[in-house]
């Protein structure tokens, strides 16, 4: 029998930062999560297009330091309309104009100007959602919680 996905709290007591994303599936007939996993399973590796909002703070050059002297870190992405959750191994993060087209979903690839930046992730894998921590991501917060633990 398999034993179900970890827990958040299980999770905290990994990783002493973690960065924190809101994600929804907006596009009609696209999964998010399904497109990544597809381009891990054949990359090794996929891009996360990060989609600030305007109340977010850009931090592109605080994470893409972070992340280089981290080497790697966990990120957490989460849906609250769907209650899913998911921890990602990433290994860096970079400009538009820098991350590699081929690593990000087609659906959203001519798009990636848009976004703030790319998260490269090496693995996405489901824990619990936790309704409390959905909770505290609301409306306003987001990846401004980044480089923190979670609180």
């Amino acid at each position: 029998m398999e034993s179900p996905p970890p827990a958040l709290p299980e999770i905290d007591g990994m990783a002493p930062q973690t960065i924190i994303l809101r994600f929804r599936d907006t596009t009609p007939g696209i999964d998010t999560i399904v497109e990544h996993r597809a381009l891990l399973a054949q990359h090794g590796s996929v891009g996360w297009g990060w989609w600030k909002k305007t109340f977010e703070d850009g931090r592109q050059d605080e994470l893409a330091e972070f992340l280089k002297k981290a080497g790697e870190t966990e990120v957490v992405v989460i849906d609250r309309s769907t209650e899913r959750a998911f921890r990602c191994r990433c290994t860096g993060f970079s400009r538009p104009k820098d991350a590699e087209p081929g690593l990000v979903p087609e659906y959203y690839r001519r798009h990636l100007a848009m976004t703030e930046g790319v998260f490269n992730f090496t693995a996405i894998d489901d824990i619990v959602f936790d309704p409390a921590l959905g909770d505290r991501m609301g409306i306003r917060r987001s990846c401004g919680q980044a480089l923190s633990p979670t609180r």
